[in-house]
């Protein structure tokens, strides 16, 4: 906050933190789960698997956006928390069905 009583400076630090920080761990899950599935060592494709992988990427960056501001906003956590965790839980139990 400065000498006025305005903070809008530090809100958008704060967005351009959060966005930044959920980028570089989306990148580097991308790459984590691409390198581990073998491409570029074993297979020079990936095939539908890598539309997954994307779509998963994008999720990753955007719930790590919205778990960013939700540690700077105490009104919007539980929200957030429970979007979180829905989702998470709807996520493990579609793998699980899969493996099934």
């Amino acid at each position: 906050m400065n000498s006025s009583g305005h903070d809008h400076a530090a809100k958008g630090l704060l967005l351009l933190v959060a966005l930044l920080t959920a980028a570089r761990n989306s990148i580097s899950l991308f790459m984590l789960l691409i390198t581990s599935m073998g491409y570029g060592v074993t297979r020079t494709s990936l095939g539908p698997v890598m539309l997954k992988v994307r779509m998963l990427t994008v999720a990753h960056f955007i719930f790590g956006v919205l778990y960013v501001l939700a540690f700077s906003r105490p009104w919007s956590f539980k929200l957030t928390w429970v979007i979180i965790e829905g989702t998470r839980s709807a996520l493990y139990r579609s793998h699980s069905s899969e493996l099934d």
